[in-house]
């Protein structure tokens, strides 16, 4: 896929690195043209800015099925209907990535699940956060639950509550623990625990750099 294939009023994500810290926006998508396509330019006291200050910039596309990655080759300041925007540019075709795959973190902390069976009854159990996505969760519990069953979350990260709530799609034994890990996808992609995925991928990164 080509950057200028995306549909228009989309809201997309730009991805970059300014003085050693990694920002991630929502930006919209005004228009689209041979080549690139015209966001929002970054502002900084009411300043564009300069998109050589911008490092590793890419635009981040969410689609049902996966994402769009595309690294940036050239952010041109330019005025769109009045607006300060961006003219994006991005080389070559991208391709789907599984976003299970790439946007899955670690998260292995104890919280408590309320369960809502198809019959409506409910109670709250103690399971463990295994990781999170923008499309679904991983959760283990010592309890057995049917597929379909509804499975809320309220997971606190650094003072602030994300409210995460999906259904289970898989199911699987851990024989040596006695427990069940389950697959639970959200009905829609929860953009709001995004981030929570950046920060423990900058984490991540960090620790990576530290050992080498």
């Amino acid at each position: 896929m080509k950057i200028f294939e995306i549909d228009t009023e989309n809201k997309l994500i730009i991805k970059f690195n300014h003085n050693d810290r990694i920002y991630s926006f929502f930006v919209s998508l005004l228009a689209r043209s041979s080549g690139y396509i015209v966001i929002p330019s970054i502002l900084k006291n009411n300043e564009v800015v300069d998109p050589g200050l911008l490092k590793d910039a890419e635009i981040i596309y969410t689609v049902k099925d996966g994402v769009f990655r595309f690294p940036i080759s050239k952010l041109q300041p330019e005025t769109f209907k009045g607006l300060r925007v961006y003219y994006t540019y991005s080389e070559g075709d991208v391709a789907l990535e599984n976003r299970r795959e790439a946007y899955r973190v670690f998260i292995g902390e104890i919280v408590t699940v309320l369960i809502t069976n198809e019959d409506g009854r409910r109670k709250n159990v103690e399971g463990i956060l295994k990781d999170l996505s923008v499309t679904g969760m991983g959760v283990i519990s010592k309890m057995e639950f049917e597929e379909g069953t509804l499975m809320q979350i309220v997971f606190n990260f650094e003072g602030v509550n994300f409210f995460l709530s999906g259904r289970i799609v898989r199911k699987e034994k851990i024989r040596r623990f006695r427990a069940f890990s389950y697959g639970v996808k959200f009905d829609s992609p929860n953009y709001n625990i995004q981030r929570i995925i950046m920060v423990k991928q900058i984490r991540s990164k960090k620790i990576e750099d530290e050992q080498e």
